[in-house]
């Protein structure tokens, strides 16, 4: 099932590859939860736009790329960039990726709850398949 974290090339070999790989399963693995909550229209609903979300999806990201052994560099930064553009949409991807990097400086606790959470969820997924991620999708259905 994740076929790109048991690869056999030099991470350096296969970097792009690697990079494509965790893009597509973090999107299609937070698309899973997307689905769960989109409005009537098929657009996402105010709240997953927050500080809370932005941090989940980044935190998720960041498990992803811890499990795969794929380093916080630039690479990963525009990594991360390309999740944030295909999770919240071309407008506003890059520009809640800015502000996840900047609220996350600032030790923003909104963002920081939401990475935590982003991070067991896809970790302890990964580590055992019948735990699915659901945080966001609880998150956004909760009442504030």
């Amino acid at each position: 099932m994740f076929s790109f974290l048991r690869s056999k090339k030099p991470i350096n070999s296969s970097r792009n590859e690697k990079s494509q790989a965790i893009v597509e399963f973090v999107v299609n693995t937070l698309g899973v939860q997307q689905e769960l909550f989109l409005n009537e229209d098929e657009t996402l609903p105010t709240k997953a736009f927050d500080e809370w979300s932005i941090g989940y999806v980044a935190g998720a990201t960041d498990a992803v790329f811890q499990k795969s052994g794929f380093e916080p560099n630039l690479q990963g930064m525009s990594t991360m960039t390309v999740v944030f553009i295909k999770v919240f949409g071309g407008g506003r991807g890059p520009e809640l990726f800015g502000e996840f990097m900047r609220l996350q400086e600032q030790g923003n606790q909104a963002v920081q709850d939401g990475m935590i959470t982003g991070g067991r969820d896809i970790a302890g997924w990964m580590a055992d398949n019948n735990k699915v991620p659901t945080g966001w999708s609880a998150y956004i259905h909760s009442l504030d």
